[in-house]
This record gives C-alpha cells, structure tokens and sequence, in this order.
C-alpha cells in the first residue's frame, strides 16, 4: 500500500490517494473543487461529498445505475456507472 498521485491530463484532475489491493481508495482533486468519499472496487461510490474553493460542500452519495446497452447491437450488455444524488449543501462560511 503507497500513497499514489495520478495526472489525467484530458481533464486536468488528479487522483490523490492510495492503492489497497489493486484498489483506489483516495481523492480526485479538480479544478475548483474536489471529491471525498467512499470507493467501492476502485471506482467512486457511496456516500461522499464535493468542496468547492470558495468555502460550500454538496454532500450526498454515488448510486450504481444500470444502462442498457446498444439495442442494435445484441452482444452489447449493460453497464452500471456511478451517478451522483445531492442530498444537502452546507452554505458558504466567510471568514469573521
């Protein structure tokens, strides 16, 4: 287990974080915001929530939704992928 730091460059974010038996566990770290949160098998799931620079957090989780393949072709299958459901978002805290 070591600490990791993965550049994708198409979009610019980062991976920071850990690989624990072949699987993420960390954080992606965006432009202006970044997501912290629980993994599942390597991919982002569950609960976790989003920091934006500017001082407010969106909590909520990432449900598993399955989407059915090309139905023009037969051997496509479905794919689950992992959307994000806001719950609440802590407000904006300016320094006093």
């Amino acid at each position: 287990m070591g600490s990791i730091l993965k550049y994708f460059r198409s979009s610019g974010s980062r991976y920071i974080g850990q690989w624990v038996n072949g699987k993420a566990a960390g954080e992606l770290v965006h432009s202006n915001h970044r997501y912290q949160g629980a993994w599942v098998d390597g991919s982002i799931q569950g609960a976790g929530k989003y920091i934006f620079e500017l001082g407010c957090e969106q909590h909520g989780e990432y449900i598993p939704v399955e989407m059915p393949g090309d139905p023009e072709d037969d051997e496509a299958g479905s794919t689950t992928i992992p959307k994000w459901k806001a719950v609440k978002v802590t407000p904006i805290t300016l320094p006093k």
